[in-house]
């Protein structure tokens, strides 16, 4: 790109930023959602990319430093000091912290996903909430994902290209959605879910009737997948249809490497779509006759799992999460009481994970992860062994 076609980009991004500026009267969170600085930072950026987005027919990502400042103070109770916007949360900045933001000049944009190769481009823990668009409320999960699926698919190394397609009259979403938003077919991802739950159905029963063998979660993984990967061809009905599962799939979330336990992948012609499942299985007896225990840290590990399928969605590693449970421990299913800090992470037959941050530390370790979701425990029993699925 030569000199003047530079210039003239930058000058067409200010004239758009100056055009379709937000007010910030126009947002209004609830109440300060978070004590963290940069994830202040980060959601405001987001947030101001998201109302940008569906509010203008021009959309340029970047913001200016004082626009985020100003949201970011109303969405954290901390000050927020410039640096923090133009040094810490600035992956382009040699002494930065966090990968949060790109920049251009003064000018800064969320970063998309991946940009930096998944480090430290969202905070760990992203609260949820209710923000005030205007006239319209929008929760701060479903602008999340916006960020993941829509955000983190826009081209703007062509958005020269595309402020003149604008000028000229061509819709931006319409281009936007012409890079790489292909997608498999609903019903297809209806069948594969379907033999998902199927296949669940028929490990229970082969448990049940003594046929399977599992007293940890390894067992339960090879089992699982051995019966999925045979029922996963009488459910494909066209030659552009495939589909392939790897077991221990290694990813890095938040900068830790994590091993998905099941990773589906639905592939129709050049399109994929990606279900990641995760297993857990408690027996109340370990094969050596003695008692297990550790039922408390069993919990929240279920919950903890809910909390790794949300990130992998988040990630762009799957579309999808499913958690599979199972186990023989009926006290802890239909419990008496529920005493003791472990019940915060109740699993109990009918109970809910509810969104929110869990911070109750068990096993003497501290704990802190959030939900975005809503899950519903309904345990199923197959003679004396209980399965659950969660979606």
């Amino acid at each position: 790109m030569n000199v003047d076609n530079t210039k003239l980009l930058e000058l067409k991004i200010a004239k758009n930023i100056k055009k379709e500026r937000v007010k910030m009267s126009n947002i209004e969170p609830k109440k300060c959602i978070t004590d963290s600085v940069p994830t202040a930072v980060w959601l405001s950026s987001v947030i101001l990319s998201f109302e940008r987005y569906t509010e203008s027919s021009s959309f340029s990502p970047w913001l200016k430093q004082k626009e985020i400042q100003m949201l970011a103070s109303q969405l954290c109770n901390k000050n927020i000091e410039n640096a923090r916007i133009s040094q810490w949360c600035n992956g382009d900045h040699t002494n930065n912290t966090y990968n949060y933001l790109k920049a251009k000049g003064s000018l800064r944009r969320v970063t998309q996903l991946n940009e930096f190769n998944g480090m430290r481009e969202i905070p760990d823990v992203i609260p949820s909430g209710i923000i005030k668009l205007h006239l319209k409320k929008e929760s701060i999960k479903e602008i999340v994902e916006w960020h993941k699926r829509v955000y983190s698919k826009l081209n703007f190394k062509c958005i020269n290209e595309e402020i003149e397609m604008i000028s000229s009259g061509t819709d931006l979403n319409e281009v936007n959605d012409s890079h790489g938003t292909e997608q498999v077919s609903k019903e297809f991802i209806g069948r594969i879910e379907n033999c998902i739950r199927q296949a669940w159905h028929i490990l229970a029963n082969k448990v049940n009737g003594g046929l399977i063998s599992i007293n940890k979660e390894a067992s339960l993984q090879l089992h699982y997948a051995h019966v999925l990967q045979q029922l996963l061809p009488l459910h494909i009905f066209k030659r552009s249809e495939k589909v392939e599962i790897e077991l221990e799939t290694g990813v890095n979330i938040n900068r830790r490497n994590r091993n998905i336990d099941l990773l589906v992948n639905i592939i129709e012609r050049e399109n994929s779509y990606k279900i990641a499942i995760e297993m857990k299985c408690y027996r109340e007896y370990a094969s050596s006759g003695g008692k297990r225990g550790a039922t408390d840290i069993f919990m929240k590990d279920v919950y903890f799992d809910l909390y790794l399928l949300e990130q992998y969605e988040l990630n762009s590693v799957s579309d999808k999460g499913i958690l599979l449970l199972m186990t023989d421990f009926k006290s802890l299913l239909y419990p008496k009481s529920k005493k003791g800090k472990s019940w915060r992470y109740d699993i109990s037959n009918n109970a809910k994970a509810k969104h929110g941050v869990y911070n109750t530390p068990i096993g003497g370790k501290e704990i802190l992860f959030s939900l975005d979701g809503d899950y519903e425990f309904l345990w199923k029993a197959y003679g004396d062994y209980f399965f659950s699925l969660l979606e």
